[in-house]
């Protein structure tokens, strides 16, 4: 199950996230809401083996439809195993459509990385300072087709988050400035490191930056922790960006689907 335990763990409290369903005081079902766009919201949950077929995920379901109702929220999206069979036929019993599916893939210790261009213009990777806001905020919107207002809070918790390390490239200009070409997110705890957040401008495409970057943001990873495990997560029908992270070293280890739901 993809549950996004970083997500869980640094709750706000201001808003209701998390639905649970007691039996005689024990915890046997748990529906969760993670919210990148304000008109919609990620869904995964599970319910315990021994209390399935009773409706219980179906009411978790319910009460979550009618908090999403009244935060304005119109698209719910669930996350679900690609080989969990109830969970598709739950979902389509839901109406929901299935809409699009993602590769998790794992660095390989062992597996070599494709060579760096060498015409490729020499990148600085930084970690992101305050200031550095506006520009990242702007890059994640066009990235991940985010308006300003949903970009901006998406990179303001990013910022805020003590385990996530916000990377910002750089290439300098004839003039001798710094000008930003991409931006890059990993969230490393407990030895473990999960990339999210990679983006090149749209106008910098093309040029063998998002490659330079990737392996700065390997490197970097493991000079805080040599011991860390590297993953990231890419669209099935993604295949540029597929083929660079197979280059450079990453294999597919699970697949996950996601459905899609409409509410009013």
């Amino acid at each position: 199950m993809k549950l996004n335990w970083d997500m869980l763990r640094e709750r706000s409290g201001q808003e209701i996230n998390d639905y649970l369903f007691y039996d005689n005081g024990d915890l046997v079902g748990f529906l969760g809401i993670y919210q990148f766009h304000s008109k919609e919201v990620e869904i995964s949950g599970m319910v315990h083996p021994q209390h399935r077929r009773k409706g219980i995920f179906g009411k978790l379901v319910r009460a979550a439809v009618q908090g999403c109702v009244l935060r304005g929220v119109s698209k719910l999206i669930f996350i679900c195993p690609h080989g969990s069979s109830s969970g598709k036929a739950f979902l389509e019993s839901l109406g929901a459509q299935y809409s699009f599916s993602e590769y998790w893939m794992q660095l390989d210790e062992s597996a070599g990385r494709a060579g760096i261009a060498k015409n490729v213009q020499e990148i600085k990777l930084r970690l992101a300072e305050p200031n550095d806001l506006s520009t990242i905020a702007t890059l994640n919107a066009v990235g991940f087709d985010m308006t300003q207002a949903d970009a901006l809070k998406f990179t303001e918790e990013s910022l805020g988050s003590p385990a996530t390390l916000t990377y910002v490239a750089e290439v300098r200009t004839e003039d001798g400035n710094m000008r930003s070409v991409g931006k890059i997110d990993v969230r490393l705890e407990n030895s473990k490191a999960f990339i999210f957040g990679f983006v090149v401008a749209a106008e910098e495409r093309g040029r063998g930056y998002g490659r330079t970057i990737l392996n700065d943001t390997i490197v970097a990873v493991k000079e805080k922790d040599e011991t860390a495990s590297i993953a990231l997560e890419v669209a099935v029908k993604n295949e540029r960006a597929l083929s660079l992270y197979e280059s450079s070293g990453f294999r597919v280890s699970r697949i996950t689907d996601y459905y899609d739901l409409i509410i009013d």
